[in-house]
């Protein structure tokens, strides 16, 4: 997976850091709505509220607290899928070169190797080019920022299909495997955003999802809740526009839905 299933043993401690992990995201995830929330009511500038999250002391706290957690967590990888997770990237820019400006390319670049989402500074830089249409870069601004919410939705239409895939026995089972799920889902996102800021739907490496593939079987990673809860980020994503908006930017959801549907097929 672009994040990967670590799939956790199950002894004491490691499920006791597990229980903490998501406690500390679960909070993380009502901070920034609440403070999103609150700043929609007061009309403040995004730029503000990025700056604001950025800044927020107990948000600093809690992913220093994460990152420290996670090196604890003992994991059960294979060999196999610790050679295949560098190589699963499944974005490239490599069609785009010739088309759009090198600069503009390396822009992309540099947010799929820090595995984010496009800054404002970065969608100002990209309205400097001419190649870049409006709308394209304002519907990626919006999908990053209801980013959370987007996979919320999804998340709820995976369990809502496969209510027993996180208990016990379930294919995303311990809860960090299923939390790495989600976090797909929040990639996959964010890969699709990068084509919809580039006006580009090749945004993808054959050769990378050909190793996600392969990383996806090593894992065991359920297949079709992973296709349906792409397919319920491209629902939740496209209802946040009009009727002709979602007709547009529907192929850049359906290119990476098709490409995760040929999996079962590789």
């Amino acid at each position: 997976m672009s994040e990967t299933i670590e799939a956790n043993t199950s002894t004491p401690k490691t499920q006791e850091i597990e229980e903490v992990i998501i406690g500390l995201e679960q909070l993380k995830e009502r901070i920034v709505n609440e403070t999103i929330e609150t700043a929609k009511k007061v009309k403040m500038p995004k730029a503000k509220v990025m700056a604001k999250l950025e800044q927020h002391p107990e948000l600093s706290f809690i992913d220093k607290t994460l990152k420290e957690l996670r090196l604890q967590q003992p994991t059960s990888l294979t060999e196999t899928a610790k050679q295949l997770i560098p190589k699963a990237r499944i974005v490239s820019f490599k069609t785009w070169e010739g088309v759009l400006p090198k600069e503009v390319i390396q822009l992309f670049q540099m947010s799929d190797d820090e595995g984010r989402y496009l800054t404002d500074d970065d969608l100002q830089v990209l309205k400097n080019c001419e190649k870049m249409p409006t709308f394209s870069l304002e519907a990626a601004s919006l999908l990053r920022d209801c980013a959370a919410e987007i996979v919320d939705e999804a998340r709820e239409k995976v369990l809502a299909k496969y209510p027993n895939i996180t208990a016990e026995g379930g294919d995303l089972y311990p809860p960090a495997r299923a939390e790495a799920c989600w976090r797909d889902f929040w990639h996959f996102l964010r890969c699709i955003t990068y084509g919809i800021a580039g006006d580009r739907t090749d945004f993808t490496s054959a050769e990378g999802l050909h190793y996600m593939s392969l990383l996806y079987q090593e894992l065991l990673v359920p297949l079709s809740a992973m296709v349906l809860g792409l397919e319920a980020v491209k629902t939740a994503s496209l209802k946040r526009f009009s009727e002709e908006k979602q007709v547009e930017l529907a192929p850049y959801f359906d290119h990476l839905v098709s490409k995760l549907q040929q999996f079962s097929n590789s």
